[in-house]
């Protein structure tokens, strides 16, 4: 059988593997990177200034609190732009935006970036194109029911989501959660779409490593078709990416 929605791939038509524990199966997670902005924006620094600020950033834990707005976006706003995108065999250009996107690929995904790149990280998207995992809210811009579904055991059941940057862990809450509503069906007939994201502030010079882990151990899980996939009822994955900042 084809895999479910829940687990296709968004950002290319062949799936990949991801660790399950004891199964390697096929999953939805992907990273875009955005940017060509300035790490200090507004600012006409120079040379010492910006190396100021990249030693800054190297301190400090680089993703940014739920609220943030680079470029004006929130999260919720991202997750309805790139949404079509995600969901596409991407062999369309992307979405109209002020962002550079690129997308995971292979066994090492690698990005090299100028410096003063902002980075937008999602985690996956669960939307409720059939088959439908669990009771999916009928809409996910509903933000009680949304969560509940999100994180309730009896469903999708979300434990962990993390995101680490060279070394440096930052659990993601609630507040990373977006649920958006499309009145015109996605091109694969969801009209409710989900997904966990965060915005990484730019980094300094040099190489870096982004790693995103997640784990959901929900009810859903164990359900048909889903305990096809995860014989266990546990959906677990960790990528790591590599971001050279020149």
């Amino acid at each position: 059988m084809n895999s479910p929605s829940l687990i296709r791939h968004p950002s290319t038509s062949q799936a990949m593997r991801v660790r399950c524990r004891t199964v390697a199966i096929a999953l939805v997670a992907l990273a875009l990177v955005i940017g060509t902005a300035d790490c200090l924006a507004g600012v006409n620094a120079g040379r010492d200034g910006r190396a100021n600020a990249d030693e800054q950033h190297r301190r400090l834990a680089p993703v940014l609190p739920p609220q943030a707005r680079p470029f004006g976006y929130s999260l919720d706003e991202m997750a309805r732009l790139i949404a079509p995108f995600n969901i596409s065999d991407r062999s369309a250009p992307p979405p109209n935006s002020p962002f550079q996107i690129l997308f995971e690929g292979g066994p090492m995904p690698s990005f090299d970036v100028k410096r003063g790149t902002y980075l937008y990280v999602p985690l996956l998207y669960n939307d409720n194109s059939a088959p439908i995992l669990g009771h999916f809210p009928a809409n996910a811009e509903n933000r009680q029911k949304a969560l509940r579904y999100w994180y309730s055991q009896n469903e999708f059941g979300v434990t962990t989501m993390e995101i680490i940057v060279d070394g440096k862990t930052t659990s993601l809450g609630a507040g990373y959660v977006s649920g958006v509503s499309f009145t015109s069906p996605l091109d694969d007939g969801a009209t409710q779409y989900l997904t966990a994201a965060a915005f990484i502030a730019p980094l300094a010079l040099g190489v870096h490593t982004v790693e995103i882990h997640f784990k959901a151990t929900g009810d859903a899980l164990r359900e048909p078709p889903f305990n096809e996939f995860f014989l266990d009822g546990i959906y677990e994955f960790s990528i790591v990416y590599s971001v050279t900042v020149h």
